[in-house]
This record gives C-alpha cells, sequence and structure tokens, in this order.
C-alpha cells in the first residue's frame, strides 16, 4: 500500500522535530528519519496496530512510535496518515482527524 501525510500530519511533523531541533539538532534529523522509516512501514503492514474504536467509527489506528505515536487509516490501496502527536496527548483531544 502507499503510504500519504496528510496536512495536519505533516505539521505536527514539522513542529515536533522543531522543538526537538530547539536542543540537539543530529536529534531531529534522526527523528525525522525514524519518523520517515515507520510511515514508510505502515504501508507493508497496514493492519498490523488495533483500531481506535473511539474515533471515526473505529477507523483510525495507531502506531506507537517511543514518547509519540502516528494516528492512521486505511483506505482501499492507501495508508493516510492523520496525526503524529507525542503519546501523552490524545488525539481526540486536538482537532478531530479528518480521514480522507
Amino acid at each position: 500500500m502507499k503510504t500519504w501525510l496528510s496536512s495536519i500530519a505533516m505539521s505536527d511533523l514539522r513542529s515536533i522535530v522543531t522543538g526537538v531541533a530547539k536542543d540537539r539538532l543530529i536529534l531531529a534529523r534522526r527523528v525525522t528519519l525514524e519518523f520517515h522509516a515507520a510511515c514508510l512501514a505502515l504501508g507493508e503492514t497496514p493492519e498490523a496496530y488495533a483500531k481506535l474504536q473511539h474515533l471515526l467509527d473505529g477507523e483510525v489506528r495507531r502506531h506507537p512510535m517511543g514518547r509519540f505515536s502516528i494516528y492512521y487509516c486505511l483506505r482501499e490501496t492507501d495508508v493516510i496518515v492523520i496525526r503524529m502527536l507525542e503519546s501523552a496527548q490524545h488525539v481526540a483531544g486536538r482537532s478531530t482527524p479528518n480521514a480522507p
């Protein structure tokens, strides 16, 4: 499956990397590469992570990644990454994800 990032997910990633880069530029680069690899891996094993029944009628899945989480949904032949947040943040407490 092909993996796509929503504009909100891209904004989330920029915020995460910018926050990390304030203190450690090399770590910011590593975080970017880890997110990129994790998103690509979702295309290979899209059903590997559990559905969140309380979000969009169970259409959203969560991939925990250290202190972060990637929220995504499946659409026919695509994986759509809708949010990337610190795991302490709850996606429902943020702007509601817009699943394409």
